[in-house]
């Protein structure tokens, strides 16, 4: 959960940094979806959600979107075999 929410940080920092204003995040971790969409504190990411949720107020439209491991990898697998 630390891991993913540290990238999550970094990818919003570094999507801030090219200009950016509308970001669609796909996550596989429903627990920091949720907090985050909801503004929830989760106690071993509490800094680090408040960093996400100050990022966030960046951009013009955001969304954070949960989806299961296992659908991600399909998705990531047909759009491979596709390009």
């Amino acid at each position: 959960l630390v891991a993913e929410a540290v990238a999550i940080r970094s990818a919003l920092q570094d999507a801030i940094d090219l200009g950016l204003q509308k970001l669609y995040l796909v996550l596989d971790a429903a627990a920091l979806t949720q907090a985050i969409n909801q503004k929830k504190t989760l106690s071993e990411i509490h800094g680090i959600l408040h960093d996400i949720l100050n990022l966030s107020l960046c951009f013009e439209e955001i969304v954070f979107l949960f989806v299961p491991r296992e659908a991600n990898y399909l998705a990531d697998n047909n759009s491979l075999r596709d390009f």
